[in-house]
């Protein structure tokens, strides 16, 4: 499993510094965590294990691991006036994210993308080491489930792939600096 991706930001599995890489989806995954910490990875070979059973919910550490990786790249490269104020999360028991805190974490990875002459195409097409990566549907282009100011952020419904699509790549940004 060494040369493993995450079929969703095709980060290398093995080396994630997410806490929960990749999130394990209804219909299936053919990984399983092989400890009770969540941080070490392996292949499920009984196909009817192999789906999850159950409704996964985007936890504080997801969301954490994020903001912190962003505001850390931000202190790092962007003049204090332009970085992002982070809502704060509650961990005080039951941990609900919203459309907000999404808002945020993409309009951060926009304002980086910005200050190392990036786009969102490069973004979503890049993997670690810099190559292209290929997708039956093609390039991506934009954010999954792009918020506008039409959109309501207190009812934006959250899914997995809103934490995926900030995962992708931003650990090369901080490798480059």
């Amino acid at each position: 499993m060494a040369n493993s991706k995450c079929p969703y930001c095709f980060r290398n599995i093995i080396s994630s510094v997410w806490h929960k890489d990749p999130i394990l989806l209804p219909d299936g995954s053919k990984y399983k965590w092989a400890n009770t910490e969540e941080t070490i990875l392996s292949i499920e070979t009984d196909i009817e294990q192999r789906i999850y059973k159950g409704i996964y919910q985007i936890g504080y550490q997801e969301v954490k691991e994020i903001q912190d990786v962003l505001k850390d790249l931000e202190e790092s490269n962007l003049p204090i006036g332009e970085r992002t104020q982070f809502s704060p999360l509650n961990n005080s028991g039951y941990f609900q994210i919203t459309g907000f805190h999404i808002k945020e974490m993409r309009d951060s990875v926009e304002k980086l993308l910005t200050q190392f002459g990036l786009d969102k195409i490069s973004y979503f097409n890049t993997d670690e080491s810099g190559l292209s990566i290929t997708r039956p549907e093609g390039d991506k282009i934009e954010w999954t489930d792009p918020i506008t100011e039409a959109t309501d952020l207190k009812n934006f419904q959250v899914k997995w792939i809103h934490i995926e699509d900030l995962r992708h790549n931003i650990q090369s940004f901080w490798l480059e600096d």
